[in-house]
């Protein structure tokens, strides 16, 4: 539950981030940006058959630890150009990043399920579906507020590197989680095959 809830507020974090960068830091036309930005979600949504289907053939642990690596190497590479990306490296990380979340988002949710006794399933559905739309307040809000922080500081920056700003310090927070929600998953699938 707690990766799950990591991983939907580092993508509505991370979704919130990239249109308002490409607009503001780098002066993109609306359209333009919501182009750039559909390879990315267009392999998220390709990537959760193809992994809900490595799931049934190899099962959980490798899917899941792939996919929340590549989420996490997207984030840090967003991370660590923050304030000078272009829109190739937007487009090029925003791909990596989409593909980790494609595989790891339904099979996390699918893995939690999984040892539920039947007639508990409806409550972790339930617990799952809760916790993700809360989980997008959170990303989207914090990010905001750090964007919105940075934009308001009173310094020699003009505003689309304060924009910069404030979204490198969002990715710093969303790569915070992202290694947390790495961490969860490995220790999960530990004390999973222990148990």
């Amino acid at each position: 539950l707690v990766a799950f809830f990591l991983i939907n507020a580092i993508m509505l974090g991370i979704s919130f981030l990239l249109p308002n960068y490409l607009q503001v830091a780098l002066l993109c036309e609306s359209m333009l940006a919501g182009f750039m930005l559909l390879p990315g979600a267009g392999l998220n949504a390709i990537m959760g058959p193809i992994g809900g289907t490595a799931l049934d053939k190899i099962g959980a642990k490798i899917p899941i630890i792939i996919g929340t690596g590549l989420m996490t190497v997207g984030v840090l590479l967003f991370t660590i150009f923050g304030m000078s990306l272009n829109t190739y490296m937007v487009i090029g990380f925003y791909i990596i990043f989409g593909i980790g979340c494609g595989i790891a988002f339904g099979n996390t949710m699918t893995i939690g399920n999984l040892r539920l006794p039947v007639q508990q399933k409806a409550y972790g559905n339930t617990s799952f579906n809760t916790l993700m739309q809360f989980a997008g307040a959170v990303g989207t809000s914090v990010c905001a507020a750090l964007v919105s922080s940075a934009q308001s500081m009173d310094n020699s920056m003009n505003y689309a590197e304060k924009t910069a700003g404030g979204s490198t310090h969002s990715f710093i927070f969303l790569l915070i989680l992202a290694v947390a929600c790495f961490a969860l998953q490995v220790i999960g699938f530990k004390t999973y095959k222990e148990n």
